[in-house]
């Protein structure tokens, strides 16, 4: 669980979500809009996918952290549940 460091052009600081942990992939994707995607134009090849980095931290501290921190206890959760058999009087 670790944030990615920024790629750095003309002054600004962004991450392509194509670069990011696959596991913040999949979440992004639940979340098209949030944060706002941008695309960017680089020696005349467009990048595209990318979110300027101060969104992106933000989103990772609100959204990936606490999503991450739910998912063991939930685990957890189930894997305590009794089974449960039905007996024919």
């Amino acid at each position: 669980m670790m944030i990615v460091k920024p790629s750095l052009y003309r002054g600004i600081e962004f991450v392509c979500v194509t670069d990011l942990p696959d596991e913040q992939q999949i979440l992004l994707q639940s979340s098209p809009q949030y944060p706002e995607r941008i695309n960017i134009l680089i020696e005349g090849e467009i990048k595209r996918n990318c979110i300027q980095y101060p969104a992106y931290a933000q989103w990772f501290q609100d959204v990936y952290k606490t999503s991450v921190a739910q998912a063991p206890a939930v685990k957890q959760k189930e894997a305590t549940k009794p089974d449960l058999v039905l007996q024919k009087a």
